[in-house]
């Protein structure tokens, strides 16, 4: 398993496109939740209603996935699915980049 040492490995390790698209939509609510909080942190008056229920909405999304996730996780150990290895975990994190290549690398975070 990877340092990630979780349920991704499974899927990471798998050649189904529809663990893939679990793997896309994790990848993307976890985009989606970092650009919120830095949206929320670059001004204190983001703090507001709005946003709050932005991040309940996005709880809900996240426990459905992350259940999915361990659903679909569980058939494939069930039915003998290795997890990927850490070159393999690595190379799933690399393709993160370009996301994280948006994000100037020395602007400060707002004061909360």
């Amino acid at each position: 398993m990877s340092e990630a040492d979780g349920w991704v490995d499974y899927l990471i390790a798998s050649d189904d496109t529809a663990d893939r698209s679990l793997l896309d939509e994790f990848r993307n609510q976890a985009w989606a939740y970092g650009e919120l909080m830095r949206f929320i942190v670059a001004d204190p008056t983001n703090i507001n209603e709005e946003t709050a229920a932005r991040l309940e909405e996005g709880q809900v999304l996240e426990n459905d996935l992350q259940g999915r996730i361990q659903k679909r996780v569980l058939e494939l150990r069930d039915a003998g699915q290795a997890p990927a290895d850490e070159a393999a975990f690595r190379a799933w994190r690399a393709s993160w980049v370009p996301l994280a290549s948006q994000v100037a690398a020395d602007s400060p975070l707002g004061e909360v």
